[in-house]
């Protein structure tokens, strides 16, 4: 049996955002000498990592905080607003504290130290007492003791309740006062034990409000869910924002949405994925305005070669944020729909703003992230921004990769932002650009189709990996399928096969499938009530009565049962957490988050009323399934929806429903729509015109539809979600992740390939070679590709380098730190990297990449991943041969030297080049980011990274391999290994030589004179072959050689240090002779 548990190392992620827990603590005065004298704060999961939690000082050095914890596990720190306080036990792993343990802790400072966990089985109270020993910051102790409850007890469940809902154990229960009142209030109770203790008494209040659209539908439960969604949608409409990494935590003036109950800011994703989901009807002006929030214009001017202009701005994220993501575009999702509710003066001005933004953005990331060899867009998955969550975990510590991928979710974001463009150019009367962004987003649209479509699935692959690895991976996610049908990229027959072939649980349909093994709970493993909403509208455009019925009540299940529009659950219990050991989760959840409270009203608006809005007007045209007539709505023979708001207007909906049976299968057609008396068509567009300055009315009348076909679903079903069997298990999870361990020539001159199954033993390899799924079913550690010197070429990898002068600066001298030669903190606005000549030795498709390093910011976070613009010329002609950008994410720290984004160009035999890579730019040259507290913010805009070298890559040279494991049983694939590539690179052998002798001097075994004969004979080797010099070369280590064995004659090295260097060196020789 399989617990659904698995183990991994838990990567700190954290978003410095405040939520007020239930918390007390004692009032004692400040005015004591102690040794820290800033506020400290109980900052973990309980909280959201915000500073909600203040602990307040004893005196003697000591703080306290008291909080009622329900079970979790929660990760947390100490620390105070800035976290350059940051107290952990240890700095490279977790500590998992028992209750009544005192515990050293050490300040870790802006470093971070590990996570401190806490694991909680069953409500209660808890006591954290931390303590500096000795007036001695270094010297603190942390105490956690189980208490008492602080707050007050759960409230029972009503003995006689209006309405209850009943699901796994646990119920939901409904009161109200007079159920006949124009305007209910309504009490709402669960037995769930909710999440954050919030609130502790399991019971909310909420009120429909006058004005406010109400609804009636026979179930006093499904009501009240949409009254609480509206108050929600209240409780989210803020006149100023807050995020802990802006403004110094203060709050900046913006009569808003907000995010959710702990995301007190405006997030591009979450305000157009809400926006798009109908929740702009609720309030078209803020909705305008928080999507406004989300546009810049620059603070630095453009370079040349950009379009100037405000753009859309991508938040904090992997890597230093765009272009590693890129699904800012997604905001035009949101616009429009909010163009839609508009009218007037207001509609016309944020037309005109959101066209000009759209044009230069589109512009933009057609020059940085579109890959005209494919016709897709690079970056990372849309809302699936936690990288080994749902992408490898060998990009977690290398995001470059995540950059180079190409998603399904972005992609279609970027057509529909081309299609929005096309149309508002088309209203400005702009012909000439309606037709650019057309024959842009069709040709995008046959791309998706032709590079992520897997007929043998029936869906759309998620992504393609890297550059070096563009085979689509056999793996899905909810919100790109949704989508695809939704923005009318799959055909009617592809969406039909998607929302059949989807896999879905009980609880409702997870956002990514398989899940994967070792990771936490969040994405993985997870239910997003946003993407349900979003493959419910998938399910109608498919006429999929099956699948309406398990979003529907998926939604309607889990809001009822949480209170609340939770953010995230378990995909198999439902659960708002789920205890599994170091995974967990959802790690981090929200009450009333702003998507799922636009979810849950896209629900009953579009699902159950049939909404339809364009810009000219709106339609009614419900999708009712008889299960939800003879279940959900058995008790009414009409739905009613009153005072939906339309451009200052006002309109009652009601749905004549036909008679209850016994029928489950299947839905309803519309048989007749009365306008204020008068008949129209179900297809006519109800213009603002066509209602009344007082109260409108609109009767559908639903008849039985013999032509329906009934819908199917994939719904995997488990016996016990917490104890799987083998099978169940194998069909919900994927092989844990191989790896390709090296790639070594055997005497043959053919390849073998060493391989780790990472302890699967009901899985086989599959080889990928050079992006295409090439051998099958492999068994064993090893595999011989059976071509015999396929990888042989005339070209090889060439470096060009600071030390040999082939790559040089306008603006830096080399320097060698880090363990490398490199230009340091390279990249100011004016400063150039060249290499003056590069003559090609073969014809055809090259590569470019950056050897680079950037610690700007953590590798998670920040806005300064260093974006740079990329130019090959030819030297005889003058001509420009190509252009681009090259990208140089956040790494783990400045040692940590990696390999930028690669650029492509096609480059013919005996003809000379150069390049110049100069400044293109990121995020933090948006004046949006000014009041940014991190890198590239308050102190202006940064796009540097230190420089080493830039390698160049013949294509026919490259023989790349990745490999992954399938499944015997289910078929499931695991993640691609990281692609190893053989290619034969003389020069890093000189380069490791080169560092071997630098080391030897740093310790004064040689001394400057000594080690500086050595390094000139290794750099000008390294120069000839560089030209192709490869007989001037094997002269200058032969050089090296006989200096090194005067260098053991005289005793200056040791013979176990000479005979290493001679070795490296011969082995040298012998490749180029």
């Amino acid at each position: 049996m399989h617990s659904a548990q698995t183990h991994r190392r838990w990567r700190d992620l954290w978003r410095p955002l405040a939520l007020v827990p239930l918390l007390v603590a004692a009032g004692v005065s400040r005015a004591e000498a102690q040794s820290i004298e800033e506020t400290l704060y109980l900052r973990g999961e309980m909280n959201g990592w915000g500073t909600g939690s203040p602990m307040t000082y004893l005196g003697n050095d000591t703080w306290q905080a008291n909080i009622d914890l329900v079970a979790g596990y929660y990760r947390f720190k100490i620390a105070n607003d800035g976290w350059d306080i940051n107290y952990a036990v240890y700095q490279d792993q977790p500590y998992e504290f028992a209750v009544d343990d005192a515990v050293a802790v050490k300040n870790w400072g802006s470093s971070g130290g590990n996570e401190n966990i806490l694991p909680v089985d069953t409500l209660s109270g808890f006591t954290f007492t931390f303590q500096v020993r000795d007036g001695n910051p270094d010297n603190a102790t942390l105490l956690i003791e189980q208490t008492d409850l602080s707050g007050p007890e759960p409230t029972p469940l009503p003995e006689n309740p209006d309405d209850t809902l009943s699901w796994r154990g646990e119920t939901a229960a409904i009161t109200v006062d007079d159920a006949n009142a124009a305007y209910r209030s309504y009490r709402h109770f669960t037995t769930v034990p909710l999440r954050d203790n919030a609130p502790p008494t399991r019971m909310v209040e909420y009120s429909e409000l006058p004005g406010d659209m109400t609804l009636r539908s026979g179930s006093l439960l499904f009501d009240a869910l949409f009254a609480r969604a509206l108050d929600e949608a209240r409780l989210n409409s803020v006149d100023a924002i807050t995020d802990g990494s802006f403004n110094n935590g203060q709050p900046t003036d913006c009569d808003c949405f907000q995010t959710g109950d702990k995301w007190h800011y405006v997030w591009t994703r979450d305000t157009a994925y809400s926006m798009a989901l109908g929740l702009s009807l609720f309030d078209p002006t803020r909705a305008k305005n928080s999507l406004l929030y989300k546009l810049s214009e620059r603070r630095q001017h453009a370079a040349p070669h950009l379009e100037d202009g405000p753009e859309i701005v991508q938040d904090t994220g992997s890597g230093g944020s765009w272009p590693i993501s890129t699904d800012r575009v997604s905001w035009a999702l949101g616009a429009w729909e909010t163009l839609k509710y508009l009218q007037g003066d207001e509609r016309e001005a944020f037309r005109d703003q959101a066209y000009e933004a759209i044009v230069t953005t589109v512009e933009n990331d057609r020059r940085a992230i579109f890959d005209p060899e494919d016709g897709l867009y690079r970056g990372e998955q849309s809302f699936l921004d936690w990288r080994e969550q749902t992408y490898p975990s060998w990009t977690a510590t290398d995001v470059v990769h995540i950059g180079m991928s190409k998603s399904l979710s972005t992609n279609v974001a970027h057509h529909t932002i081309l299609e929005v463009a096309a149309a508002l150019a088309d209203e400005k009367g702009n012909e000439d650009a309606r037709d650019r962004y057309t024959e842009w987003a069709d040709a995008l649209k046959t791309a998706i189709n032709q590079e992520l479509w897997l007929d043998g699935a029936g869906l759309y692959s998620t992504l393609k990996t890297t550059t070096l690895d563009p085979e689509p991976v056999k793996a899905f996610d909810l919100l790109g399928e949704s989508l695809a049908v939704t923005e009318g990229i799959a055909s009617p027959d592809q969406a039909a096969s998607i929302v059949e072939n989807y896999p879905v649980t009980a609880a409702g349909p997870p956002v990514i499938w398989p899940q994967y093994p070792d990771v936490a709970i969040y994405h993985n493993r997870g239910i997003w009530p946003f993407v349900t909403a979003f493959a419910l509208r998938a399910a109608r455009d498919a006429q999929n009565d099956a699948a309406v019925n398990h979003n529907v009540m998926s939604l309607v299940r889990l809001a009822a049962l949480n209170l609340s529009n939770m953010e995230n659950y378990e995909f198999l219990t439902g659960r708002h957490t789920l205890l599994d050991g170091d995974l967990t989760g959802p790690v981090i959840n929200s009450q009333r988050q702003l998507w799922s409270v636009a979810g849950y009203l896209s629900m009953v608006l579009d699902g159950v009323f049939g909404l339809q809005s364009t810009q000219e007007g709106i339609r009614f045209k419900p999708f009712l399934t008889r299960e939800l007539r003879n279940t959900l709505f058995a008790d009414t023979d009409t739905l009613t929806l009153t005072d939906f708001p339309y451009k200052g207007r006002h309109l009652s909906v009601k749905v004549e429903l036909p008679a209850v049976d016994d029928s489950s299968e299947g839905y309803y057609a519309v048989d007749e729509v009365v306008l204020n008396g008068h008949k129209i068509s179900a297809d006519d567009v109800i213009s603002v015109n066509d209602l009344a300055d007082g109260g409108n009315e609109l009767v559908i009348r639903l008849a039985d539809n013999d032509l329906a076909q009934p819908g199917t679903i994939n719904l995997v079903e488990v016996e016990d979600p917490l104890n799987l069997t083998d099978s169940e298990y194998d069909r919900i999870f994927a092989p844990r992740e191989p790896a390709l361990l090296s790639i070594d020539e055997t005497r043959s001159g053919r390849l073998q390939l060493t391989l780790d199954d990472n302890g699967e033993e009901n899985a086989r390899f599959n080889i990928i070679r050079n992006g295409e799924l090439y051998a099958e079913g492999i068994s064993g550690t090893t595999w011989t590709d059976p071509d015999d010197g396929i990888w042989q070429a005339t070209e090889r990898l060439r470096r060009f380098t600071p030390q040999a002068g082939t790559l040089t600066s306008n603006g830096a001298d080399p320097v060698f730190e880090r363990g490398r030669w490199h230009f340091a903190d390279w990249g100011a606005p004016d400063e150039l990297l060249e290499i003056p000549e590069l003559e090609a030795r073969e014809t055809g498709k090259h590569y470019l990449q950056v050897t680079y390093g950037n610690a700007l910011n953590s590798i998670n976070t920040g806005i300064t991943a260093t974006t740079k613009w990329l130019e090959v010329r030819d030297l005889a002609s003058g001509d420009l041969v190509a252009e681009g950008v090259v990208t140089m994410p956040h790494r783990s720290s400045l040692d940590d030297w990696g390999d930028s984004s690669l650029f492509a160009v096609s480059l013919e035999a005996g003809h000379r080049y150069s390049v110049t890579i100069r400044d293109h730019y990121n995020m933090s040259y948006f004046e949006h980011f000014a009041i940014y507290n991190g890198a590239g913010g308050r102190d202006g805009p940064v796009n540097r990274a230190n420089i080493a070298e830039v390698k160049l890559m013949p294509e026919s040279t490259l023989y790349c391999y990745a490999v992954e494991l399938a499944s015997m049983g289910s078929g499931n694939r695991s993640h691609h290994s990281e692609p190893q590539c053989y290619l034969p690179d003389f020069e890093s052998r000189i380069v490791d030589l080169s560092h071997d002798v630098e080391a030897l001097s740093a310790v004064g075994t040689l001394n400057k004179g000594q080690a500086s004969s050595l390094l000139s004979e290794l750099e000008r080797a390294e120069v000839q072959l560089s030209h192709a010099n490869d007989g001037s070369a094997v002269n200058m280590l032969h050089a090296f050689s006989n200096d090194v064995s005067d260098l053991e004659a005289e005793g200056v090295l040791a013979t176990e240090d000479a005979d290493a260097f001679r070795s490296a060196a011969d082995a040298l020789v012998q490749s180029l002779q």
